[in-house]
């Protein structure tokens, strides 16, 4: 595949609002889905298919954790170029700053209780 075939498909992927904020979301800190479906307040099928698709642009890659799938920038010259470029663009956006904010400040705790594992995640409310 040519770069310029990579950053067409990297731009596609990007070209929709929701699976911008994802990638934007995943390159202050590796989530889970639980997490991202709480930041983004949209169904879980809906997240899946943008995943999927930033999955296929070879922007994210995910990890298993116990029952939990984290997902994580896929670190590549190119992803970490543009990573720079949108966070240098955005820096002054009032919700993109407001929702870096409460990324940084989540706190995920998998508990294991009775040979089950929990997710307890707490989202800042007050910002």
């Amino acid at each position: 595949m040519t770069t310029q075939t990579k950053i067409i498909e990297i731009l596609k992927a990007l070209s929709e609002e929701n699976r911008l904020k994802l990638f934007l979301f995943l390159s202050v800190k590796p989530l889970c889905v639980c997490e991202l479906l709480q930041l983004l307040n949209i169904s879980l099928p809906t997240i899946s298919i943008h995943l999927k698709a930033l999955k296929q642009a070879n922007l994210i890659e995910s990890k298993k954790i116990s029952r939990w799938i984290q997902y994580s920038i896929k670190k590549t010259k190119l992803n970490l170029k543009l990573l720079k470029f949108l966070k240098e663009e955005l820096q002054f956006e009032k919700n993109f700053k407001k929702e870096i904010h409460i990324i940084k400040k989540m706190k995920v705790l998998y508990v294991k209780r009775k040979e089950k594992t929990y997710s307890i995640f707490n989202k800042l409310s007050k910002i």
